[in-house]
Parts: C-alpha cells; structure tokens; sequence
C-alpha cells in the first residue's frame, strides 16, 4: 500500500490528538467523561507514535517503505473519526469581553454520546494494533526468510540455551557472590567499559560462571546474543560462523536492527562467506550505527547532548572460551573487532562479557586495546574460591545420600574440608570426584579418594604436581560396561599466579 498515505495519517492523527489535548486542558464540566476521553486519545497517541518510529528507523536505513491494507484502513479510520471529534471539541465562537478574546469551552456532549466516542476510538485502537501487529509478523517473516534463503548460517549448539548443552551446570546459590556481584554492577554502571575480560586456568569454572551470567540476562531481556565456543566441534570450535551467530541473535534481541541486516545481506548476498572484519562491519556494527543514527535523528539536538538512558539502547554479549577457537589469529582478531563496539556508545551500548584462559595470543589481543575499553580480572586469583568448593560438595554429597540411603553425617566435615582444600582452584576435580563418588559403592570410592590424598597430597609440602592417575569403577549391574579415567594435574599454585596453564584430561572409555 502507499507509504505516503499511511504517513499523512499518521500525522493527522498525531496533529489531531493535541487539538483534544488543548480542549481537555481548558475544558469544565463533565470530568468523568473528559478524563476518559483523554486517557483512550493518549493511550492511542502512543500507538500510533511506535507506527511512526517503525517508519522513521525503516527509512533511516535506507529500506522501502510498505504497509498493509488492514493497516492504512484503520489508521484512515481513525483519522478521521478524531478529526469529527476535533470539529465537535472546537471552542467555536469567541467574544469579545472588556476588550479580550475569551473562548467558550463547554463539553458539547449529553448522555451517552461521550461514551460512544469513545468506544469508537477505542475499537480504532484495536484495529490499528492488530493490523500493525500482522504488518509487523508479515514483515519478521518475510525478513527470517529472505536470511534463510540467502543463508546467513548459525553455530549450532553455540548459544546460550541449545539443546547440547542443557545439562551443564551454573553457579550454585551462595556461590561466586563477589564476583557476579562485581559483573553485575560492571552491566549496570553507564560508564563501565566496553569489555570484561574473565581469565582464569582450566577447570576453574569460567563456563559455568558464563553461563550464569547468560541466565540473568536473559532473564532481564539484556542477553543480544551469546557464543560459547567448544575446540573439537565443528561449528563451535572455530570462528567461520561466529560474527553470523551473534547478527542473527541481535537481530532478534534489538527492535530496528533487522531491516539493515537485511539490506546487508541483500547488497552482499555471500557475505556468509567473507573474512570475519567484513561480517562485523556490515553485519554488526554498521546496522548498529544506524540505530545510533536514526535514535539521535528523532532525539533532536537537546536530548542528543543529555544521552536520557530512555533512549538508549542497552545489552551484553557473552563470549564463553574464546582459547577453544582454533585458530589465534582468529581469537585477537575477534577481541579487536568486538572493542570496536566502543565506538557506537553511548547511545548504542552493547557491552562483551568473554571468558578465556589465559593464554598468550589472547593477553597479546587484550594488550593491543586501549586501557579505556576493557577491564579483566583473574579467575584464579579470587579469594574465597575454597569456601564456594566447599559449599559444591556439600551439596553433590547430599544428593549422595540421599540416593544412596547413607548416613546424615556422611562423609563427614572433616573429608570434605580436606577434598575442597585439595580441589583449590578448581571445581573441575570437585567435580570429577562427585562423579566417581556417586558410582558404585560411595562409601568405597571416598576412601580410595582419601586414601591417595593421605598418600601423595599431604607428603608433598608445596601441593606441586601431584596426581589422581585413575578413578576406575564398573557399574554396579554385574555387567563390565563402562570404564572412567581422568587425569588431572594440578600445577604448583606459584605456578598458577604466573598463568601456567593446568591440563586437564578426563576421557571415557567405552567397552
């Protein structure tokens, strides 16, 4: 339909609604039927004022104007239904007393005329709204499939939520307190920096930190996008479709960013397969640049130099292990590319939380930034983590017992003080001894555990290098079905405060 007759409409309506404003304002008599008459206008003003910023950021980037019949019929509609309201609410003659104009404003309306006025608007109201709803699902679905079609490609399992990783664990309650505490203020403080750097050795829990994080901004509708990368996996381990993961998921967060992805995507059909700068620039940062854009247009001068946090456009990008990218180039590239959201703030402002080990192409990549962009902060150097291990067993040991009918007593605070102590830093091993403990017999199993930290963990004075080889068990089915080995070596703390980084290998097999 024509883009030009829906906007007259709109500005009619618009023009059409202050004129009953000015009448409500000055009008007596009449108050009950006034107020509601001024309470269905203004609730139909905000409606109509969202019609006309979907124009105002469609035409900002530079896409083609349309609407539906369903749509342009309602808004015409009204129009002019507020435009007999306005002839009826028009002060009419003015007179001339003591030398000065004065206006008469009486309600013009008896008895239930006022009423159906205002049913009538009402009904207009929800014509319009469904219509726009309709042109808007029309709209998203010919977007979603214009980007199917022209494959514009998602990392499976990458994000935040899929189906793979459903059953990986998040922070306890009353853990990690400080920290996501400290993460949080960072989200919610307008002048925090554009990047937070979490680094920290394997098996110090940054996934599982990662993935809290994601919970609570999803949960407050500030999660843009997320990636958790996984070396081994096709689409995870490698960066060939990670800036195509976030545009799309931004895509979906971000009201007015789909239009310019789709145009994007429309110049430069194969932008799926270009270099990683590209896909940022034309996928990401440009189409946010025009949000940033069309925001000041219809923000004016005045409220361009207050940046009011109405206006602002607000959310935060998780980035779980960027060390599993394959390629190191790769990872510094994407640390380069992701602080250039900087540049777009404050009206846009998505920030990066990321996680990494630290590694030396990632502290190089990080060390390339300018200090204002980025702030980092060292898993493994937090104090408190013995306290949060503790609280971690204690709770998988009383799912111990009671799956296996043990005492309350058991395992006793004394073996679980010394597991947490020999855990210190990491929540991988805690982990990787509830798994053993829970097989078979746990009475058993604690006691080889404890056993070998009797045997090499209290004899060595500085806890360097030692060693759980092998925590075997067979199901307790009378059938030898499964085997389970780790390996985990811890380094020598003094080790740990210099980033060298802990290997852990834990693998499974199969009879």
């Amino acid at each position: 339909m024509d883009p030009l007759s829906t906007t007259a409409s709109i500005i009619a309506i618009l023009q059409a609604v202050n004129s009953c404003y000015k009448f409500y304002s000055d009008a007596k008599g009449a108050k009950s039927d006034i107020e509601a008459l001024e309470k269905e206008t203004a609730s139909l003003s905000i409606l109509v004022k969202r019609i006309e910023e979907e124009f105002i950021n469609k035409k900002s980037a530079g896409l083609e104007l349309s609407t539906t019949e369903e749509l342009e019929t309602a808004l015409e509609g009204c129009k002019s239904e507020l435009q007999r309201l306005e002839k009826k609410l028009d002060p009419g003659k003015q007179h001339k007393v003591l030398g000065i104009w004065k206006r008469s404003l009486k309600w013009p309306f008896k008895g239930p005329d006022a009423l159906k006025i205002i049913q009538a608007l009402a009904r207009w109201k929800l014509d319009i709204s469904l219509a726009f709803e309709i042109d808007q699902t029309k709209k998203l679905h010919d977007v979603n499939q214009k980007i199917d079609f022209l494959n514009l490609p998602s990392a499976e399992g990458a994000a935040y939520g899929s189906f793979k990783d459903q059953n990986e664990p998040e922070c306890l309650p009353n853990t990690r307190v400080v920290l996501l505490q400290d993460i949080e203020k960072w989200v919610q403080d307008p002048q925090g920096k554009s990047v937070f750097w979490l680094s920290g050795v394997a098996g110090t829990g940054k996934s599982t930190i990662s993935r809290t994080i994601a919970k609570e901004l999803s949960g407050k509708r500030r999660l843009a996008g997320s990636f958790f990368f996984r070396r081994g996996e096709k689409d995870r381990g490698g960066a060939s479709k990670f800036f195509t993961t976030l545009a799309s998921q931004l895509s979906h967060h971000i009201h007015g960013l789909t239009p310019s992805i789709q145009k994007a995507i429309k110049e430069n059909p194969g932008i799926a397969t270009t270099g990683n700068r590209e896909q940022f620039e034309k996928l990401i940062l440009q189409p946010l640049s025009k949000l940033n854009h069309s925001s000041s247009e219809r923000q004016g001068p005045r409220a361009q130099s207050a940046h009011s946090s109405s206006s602002v456009t607000k959310a935060v990008l998780v980035i779980d292990a960027l060390d599993e990218c394959d390629r190191e180039d790769d990872q510094r590239l994407i640390i380069s590319l992701l602080a250039r959201l900087s540049e777009i703030r404050p009206a846009v402002d998505i920030r990066v939380f990321l996680t990494s080990r630290p590694e030396v192409p990632l502290r190089l990549g990080f060390q390339e930034l300018s200090g204002d962009v980025h702030e980092d902060m060292i898993l493994h150097e937090i104090p408190g983590v013995e306290e949060d291990i503790t609280l971690f067993l204690e709770c998988e040991f009383a799912k111990i017992r009671k799956d296996h009918s043990l005492p309350p007593q058991w395992p006793g605070q004394e073996n679980t003080r010394q597991l947490a102590k020999m855990a210190v830093p990491l929540f991988i091993f805690a982990a990787t001894v509830c798994r053993f403990v829970a097989d078979s017999d746990p009475q058993d199993q604690l006691e080889i555990v404890m056993n070998y930290q009797s045997d090499n963990y209290q004899s060595n004075g500085h806890q360097s290098h030692w060693h759980v080889q092998q925590l075997q068990n067979t199901w307790n089915d009378h059938k030898s079905r499964k085997s389970a080995f780790s390996l985990l070596t811890i380094e020598d703390s003094r080790n740990i405060r210099k980033h060298n980084t802990h290997r852990i290998k834990t693998a499974t097999l199969g009879a």
